[in-house]
């Protein structure tokens, strides 16, 4: 099985069962990852800030950089492959958003990015079924395409499913 992984404001969508989707070291940023068990896709996209109103405008980010850019466009490349809001059932998960020592309340990146994807994925008609988010811990996540299994890993503690 092969591993993909979705580096910072990247987003991929499988459909391949023997690939996983990994992204690594999330602390304040948010993986989103939206799984249709009918179509066996999964996609995930690494969030790293709420708004893309607040971008340089002379700087091009990855497409999953910013939460509002990051939902659509993770919902356009699954409607490629068929799959969308209004196809059939899509699953969504959400892991990160911790508040990382040295952030103020005044810049908690983390909770700010929680709430934008979550408002996007509303837009869209989709709630997450599952979310681990927030507290203090960097994470990792990982999600098999053809099983569909989320699996958190965090420092000092056991992967668990999410």
């Amino acid at each position: 099985m092969s591993t993909r992984l979705v580096q910072i404001g990247q987003l991929v969508v499988s459909a391949d069962p023997q690939e996983k989707l990994k992204s690594v070291g999330l602390g304040s940023c948010v993986a989103v990852i939206v799984m249709d068990a009918v179509r066996n896709v999964v996609a995930m996209a690494h969030v790293v800030l709420p708004r893309s109103s607040a971008s340089d405008p002379g700087r091009e980010k990855p497409p999953a950089y910013y939460a509002d850019k990051a939902i659509p466009e993770l919902l356009r490349r699954m409607a490629i492959h068929g799959s969308s809001p209004k196809t059939g059932p899509l699953s969504v998960k959400l892991t990160g958003g911790a508040s990382l020592a040295g952030q103020t309340s005044t810049f908690n990146i983390g909770k700010r990015n929680i709430l934008a994807v979550k408002r996007c994925l509303w837009r869209h008609g989709l709630t997450p079924i599952a979310e681990d988010v927030g507290g203090t811990d960097a994470r990792t996540v990982t999600a098999e395409v053809a099983s569909q299994r989320v699996v958190i890993s965090t420092p000092y503690k056991e992967p668990a499913d999410l």
